[in-house]
């Protein structure tokens, strides 16, 4: 009998690569707000979670889940504790996480009908710095029925686009940080007790 060994099973997040999510947030422009609320949210959440775990050391799928999807890391404000405390982002960066959590939660725990122009969604959006800074152009060609093309303007002045842009401006930033999981799974000094 040939020696099997067995692999462990590594948990690999269910984000979506980047490439897809780009376009999952394009599309966005056209759904319902809440639909595009929640579903730019959980698409950052999901890469912010790919970049924690390529900051980490390896796990199993067992450690991965304990951690991610039933221990202290399963909420969005605790992953962007950690990216802050990792040293994945900055403070601005960190206060942008922090308010598309915030409109998220607006959108899934309302009782009643909640919208971008809502006052209190409409606040927090404007308050969001990255779309100021950052220019990203993934909001270009075709809008609509009319064939229109907005301007970085007109994206600004809507709560709705002004959210979305600063969801593609994030998860641009967390893909495109350059840090990898260790070399070595182990501390360079002895362990004890292991």
């Amino acid at each position: 009998m040939p020696n099997q060994t067995k692999k462990r099973a590594r948990r690999r997040t269910k984000a979506l690569p980047p490439g897809p999510a780009f376009k999952r947030i394009c599309s966005l422009k056209s759904v319902t707000d809440l639909t595009a609320a929640v579903t730019a949210a959980t698409l950052l959440e999901g890469a912010l979670e790919r970049a924690l775990t390529k900051r980490m050391a390896r796990m199993s799928a067992a450690e991965h889940n304990q951690l991610f999807h039933s221990g202290p890391l399963r909420n969005f404000q605790p992953k962007v504790d950690m990216g802050r405390a990792l040293n994945l982002f900055g403070a601005e960066t960190e206060s942008d996480f922090r308010a598309v959590a915030q409109v998220r939660n607006e959108f899934a725990h309302s009782f009643s009908d909640v919208a971008f122009t809502t006052p209190r969604i409409s606040k927090i959006c404007f308050e969001m710095k990255r779309p100021d800074k950052r220019a990203v152009d993934l909001f270009s060609g075709k809008w609509g029925e009319e064939d229109q093309t907005l301007t970085d303007a007109e994206v600004l002045a809507s709560p709705k686009f002004r959210f979305l842009k600063t969801v593609s401006t994030l998860l641009l930033l967390l893909e495109g940080s350059t840090v990898q999981r260790p070399k070595r799974d182990r501390a360079p000094w002895p362990r004890f007790n292991s």
